[in-house]
């Protein structure tokens, strides 16, 4: 065996040891994307699983969200303040749910599902009111306009699941926009 065989073997085996470690390196990435989607999913769980409890446990937090969502504009200070820390911290699962789904972290379903409750509350009269006027400039571009495309697609979604909520409504009106407005 001349020394220029032993260097083309050796060439060879190089290149095998390359593609090799190239392949355990994807490996090793696949496994690392896998983990960042469940852990980004565990979390969005987590922050979202307190969404009514919250309400149920602090009575003048559910009477100031009842009386938001039918006519936020006449609401006391109290009542919108406490209105918009419920509704910001829904707000803000719906915008990391939507980056989460820019970056392919979590399912496309999932992600819908984290903007379906956000979109309920800015449905109703109330909601409007606050979204036209402050929302759409409190929050970034990218949640206002995944929770308006929502909103326009899901409509007649929304008012069946706000109408099934009872605990929402402090009587039988509904807060509900229609659909023509």
């Amino acid at each position: 065996m001349t020394l220029e065989e032993i260097y083309y073997i050796g060439q060879t085996v190089a290149v095998i040891a390359i593609l090799g470690s190239l392949g355990a390196i994807w490996v090793q990435l696949r496994k690392d994307h896998r983990l960042a989607k469940a852990s980004s999913q565990k979390e969005l769980l987590l922050y979202n699983a307190d969404k009514f409890s919250v309400l149920v446990d602090n009575p003048s937090a559910l009477e100031s969200l009842q009386t938001c969502l039918l006519d936020y504009n006449n609401a006391s200070s109290r009542q919108k303040t406490e209105f918009l820390r419920y509704l910001h911290k829904n707000i803000m699962i719906a915008e990391t749910a939507v980056y989460l789904a820019q970056d392919k972290l979590v399912a496309s379903v999932s992600h819908q599902k984290f903007l379906a409750w956000p979109a309920v509350l800015l449905s109703t009269v109330g909601g409007r009111q606050f979204w036209e006027q402050e929302g759409q400039i409190i929050y970034g571009q990218d949640v206002v306009t995944a929770l308006d495309t929502y909103m326009r697609e899901q409509s007649s979604d929304l008012k069946a699941l706000y109408s099934a909520i009872a605990f929402l409504k402090p009587d039988e009106a509904s807060a509900v926009e229609e659909a023509s407005a």
